[in-house]
């Protein structure tokens, strides 16, 4: 077999842990199957998750993305692609609300998050950044907690939670998952290698997208009016990557390359631990009133960044170009 032989090529198993990343944070952090996918939709969840994956590598390393604000447009195309092609039941469920709420919010978020993880799992693992990662998963998880147990009484019909050893035993479950790709990608040789797909890599890749929208509009979970608007936020997000392109400098995904070390085992025990403690607490959090109710604050935290990080991103670049122009007196 390819995966036990090492004969699994150093960008597969990246577009492999990523695919992994990316799961996890929609399918179980965010806690999004009330009530419930069917086994088609799962299959076709396992074939889309490592085809966005793959695309979002591909733009990253074209484009060189070199910063936080890159990595939220590219976030935002991940938080778009998911909702519409893996996910359209529960997050175009009460458009044009959703979109800015769950879309280009919970999604966009998550994806931004776990893109991050991505990231930090990679290079040589400080200390330093083993207890930082470890502190902003212990945060998250707190929201996990919370929103993953009352998440399904939102659907209609469902007036229990989910149960905590459910919520913890596929949690469990998507950490040894993302330990096995780490290590996959720990055993490789290292070589220097581009995480751009080949042209033909790319053509399948889309034809797969596109087939899967196909599918989704004649499945009629998706609307029109969705995939034009959302498909117009992703096309500028895609605009934000090419206008910040550098043929110099470093970027992000430079990292990527360099071998994990040992640290990755050590930052994954502890993020695990922090995750499942601090899902723990969060779990057991009472609902209460406005900001005393703990799923309205992670509701309006989703809302936020779905209106938010957008014009930020825009306003930034928009600020950096005044600066430049400023600089090379042209202003």
């Amino acid at each position: 077999m390819p995966i036990l032989s090492g004969k699994l090529s150093f960008h597969a198993r990246a577009v492999l842990l990523l695919a992994l990343l990316l799961a996890f944070g929609s399918e179980v952090l965010l806690w999004p199957h009330a009530p419930g996918k069917t086994p088609a939709q799962w299959l076709l969840a396992g074939v889309l998750y490592p085809a966005v994956a793959a695309l979002l590598l591909h733009i990253a390393s074209r484009y060189r993305m070199r910063d936080l604000f890159g990595l939220m447009a590219l976030a935002g195309i991940y938080g778009i692609f998911s909702s519409i092609l893996i996910n359209p039941t529960s997050t175009l469920a009460d458009v044009p609300r959703t979109w800015f709420t769950r879309v280009l919010g919970a999604h966009s978020l998550i994806g931004l998050l776990l893109l991050g993880m991505f990231l930090a799992l990679l290079p040589v693992i400080s200390r330093r950044r083993m207890i930082t990662t470890a502190l902003c998963v212990f945060v998250v998880s707190f929201g996990w907690g919370t929103w993953a147990k009352w998440s399904p009484t939102f659907a209609d019909g469902i007036t229990e939670p989910t149960p905590l050893p459910a919520l913890l035993a596929v949690a469990s479950i998507g950490i040894a998952l993302i330990t096995a790709a780490v290590w996959l990608l720990a055993r490789s040789d290292g070589e220097q290698q581009p995480l751009k797909l080949s042209r033909r890599g790319l053509v399948i890749t889309v034809i797969v997208l596109v087939l899967a929208l196909i599918f989704r509009l004649f499945e009629g979970s998706v609307d029109g009016l969705s995939v034009i608007t959302l498909g117009m936020f992703a096309l500028i997000s895609l605009g934000v990557l090419y206008y910040q392109e550098r043929p110099k400098g470093s970027a992000m995904l430079d990292m990527v390359n360099q071998s994990p070390g040992a640290g990755w085992a050590v930052l994954l025990v502890f993020c695990a631990v922090s995750l499942i403690l601090g899902g723990i607490a969060g779990y057991s959090l009472e609902r209460g009133v406005s900001a005393n109710d703990p799923v309205f604050i992670v509701t309006n935290l989703f809302t936020g960044y779905g209106i938010a990080w957008l014009p930020a991103v825009a306003g930034v670049l928009g600020a950096r170009a005044l600066i430049r122009q400023a600089r090379m007196g042209r202003l």
